[in-house]
């Protein structure tokens, strides 16, 4: 079995980049601030803390909307399932019998009511 990363893991590394990027952006901003230097290539720069909050937000907003698609799809499917009649009749000349459905053949024709 091999191991298989999954969109969480994907999701964790990316806010943790985001967040790491971010620190060591701040870190090194204050650092220049504190000694006096303005450094263009730094001073420049822009942390990225919202970017974790964001993707965290929407990977959670996507899988709410997931779990709730998923409900109102199985709640389709039983109401479906309830629309399979119990019982059909079977068209014989000159006589018509009444079967229960787990009676019929898949072979037979039937008239369901």
């Amino acid at each position: 079995h091999g191991c298989t990363m999954g969109m969480d893991f994907l999701v964790a590394m990316g806010t943790s980049s985001a967040y790491l990027y971010s620190i060591i952006v701040f870190v090194l901003q204050l650092i220049a601030k504190n000694n006096g230097e303005y450094d263009a290539s730094i001073m420049d720069l822009f942390p990225t803390f919202e970017t974790g909050a964001w993707l965290i937000t929407f990977v959670t907003l996507g899988k709410y909307l997931e779990a709730y698609a998923r409900g109102k799809t199985a709640g389709a499917l039983q109401t479906l399932m309830e629309l399979q009649p119990v019982s059909a009749t079977r068209t014989i000349l000159p006589d018509d019998v009444l079967k229960l459905m787990k009676e019929v053949q898949s072979s037979e024709e039937m008239d369901v009511e």
